[in-house]
């Protein structure tokens, strides 16, 4: 067990972890911070805990052995299919309207699989190499390391089709290597996202930053940093992509955010005239079910309130139910908790596609809604997407344990 001198080196070392790379570790995390610790002091022969600390001030090439300690790389190919989907069919075609080369920065790409799969977006839509780089930047240089070699086992294929493997990568002994035609549309280096005045490229110069699980480790005032260097570095109306639930609005009042098809998406304002702001989209059609009803039935459920839904819906009226939500919600400004009534009831009529857009636009408007999170893991994990149910689940237990978490009337904490 560390003595008392130790514990406090470990909670100063934790500090300058964080001021370095946003890493946040509490103090039921101090334990994996000291594991990295001691690793490094039995490489270095050192005995002395004040002495390592020391050395990663006065020596920046320490934190290169000390971050791969600090970070386990998990990524994986065409990994969150809704946000390519949009990258792919509105928020490219737009930016490659505008003249001039473009570059598309992938902020924290570990080893590659992002980088690549953006690129293999270009490629399939015969977009020429000198129109669009990707540039992959990553404070993890072993994580990069990988990444420039560009091979990788089966698990970083696991939710790939066999034509996209096909299309992108050739077999070597060693794994799946990336074809060289996708290969020089990728760049890498070494980039700290929270330097101060430091950017990969210049001022204004990306058309999109792609940045996904990483700021879901940061505090708020670490991603905040995040978001202003975003900003310096986006293009007047370039866009910025996070992963689901990872900013909030609120944090990002620098931004415009555009909810589409479910996928929250910021874009800095333009200052000209000319924008390439996408209109939300369309409410999604109602289920077949519910669009039976005659304008009657509709009409009688035009008055009802949630109370009266829930009723409705506790006698195995979904279709009324539903009817009376969508009056409910067309009636007042968004809440959550109509919108998650909304998605368990389409839950309920087999449509999970509108429910999980649902829970999503629910988790929009509060981003502590404890019931959403719980359902939208519930239905990705019905749908094999086990990432993503796991880091709603992450999401849940973090709001349970600082109990910031908000139930409706009928949630309970599971």
């Amino acid at each position: 067990m560390a003595q008392h001198g130790e514990s406090d080196v470990e909670v100063e070392l934790a500090a300058l972890v964080e001021e370095r790379t946003g890493l946040h570790f509490s103090v039921g995390r101090l334990q994996q911070l000291e594991r990295a610790l001691q690793v490094r002091l039995e490489a270095l022969k050192l005995a002395d805990r004040s002495e390592y600390l020391q050395r990663l001030r006065s020596r920046p090439a320490e934190w290169d052995e000390l971050i791969p300690l600090l970070v386990t790389p998990e990524s994986y190919f065409e990994r969150g299919k809704e946000q390519l989907r949009l990258l792919r069919d509105h928020i490219l075609p737009r930016l490659l309207a505008q003249p001039g080369e473009l570059l598309l920065w992938v902020a924290g790409c570990s080893t590659g699989e992002d980088a690549y799969t953006l690129a293999a977006l270009l490629r399939d839509a015969g977009v020429p190499a000198q129109r669009a780089t990707v540039l992959g930047t990553d404070i993890n240089s072993v994580a990069l390391a990988k990444a420039e070699q560009g091979v990788y086992g089966q698990w970083s294929f696991r939710d790939t089709s066999a034509e996209f493997r096909g299309r992108h990568f050739t077999s070597e002994a060693a794994g799946l290597a990336v074809h060289p035609s996708l290969r020089r549309r990728v760049r890498f280096q070494v980039h700290n996202i929270l330097a101060s005045g430091s950017l990969p490229c210049r001022e204004g110069g990306c058309g999109l930053v792609l940045c996904r699980n990483v700021m879901i480790y940061w505090q708020r005032p670490t991603r905040q940093l995040a978001l202003a260097q975003f900003k310096r570095a986006l293009m007047s109306g370039g866009w910025l992509i996070a992963g689901h639930n990872e900013v909030h609005p609120r944090d990002a009042a620098d931004f415009e955010a555009n909810l589409i098809d479910g996928v929250l998406a910021f874009q800095k304002p333009a200052s000209t005239v000319v924008t390439v702001r996408i209109p939300p989209a369309p409410p999604a059609p109602a289920p077949a079910a519910a669009r039976a009803h005659s304008r009657q039935e509709v009409a009688h459920v035009a008055g009802i309130d949630l109370e009266g839904v829930r009723r409705l819906a506790g006698q195995g009226r979904i279709a009324e139910a539903l009817d009376g939500c969508r009056s409910v919600a067309a009636s007042q400004p968004a809440s959550a908790e109509t919108l998650h009534l909304l998605a368990t009831l389409a839950s309920e009529q087999g449509d999970s596609r509108e429910a999980e857009g649902l829970l999503r636009q629910a988790l929009y408007v509060d981003a502590d809604f404890a019931p959403a999170y719980r359902d939208l893991a519930l239905l990705l994990e019905s749908q094999g997407r086990h990432t993503s149910a796991q880091r709603c689940r992450d999401h849940l237990a973090r709001l349970l344990a600082t109990g910031n978490g908000r139930f409706g009337p009928d949630a309970v904490a599971t």
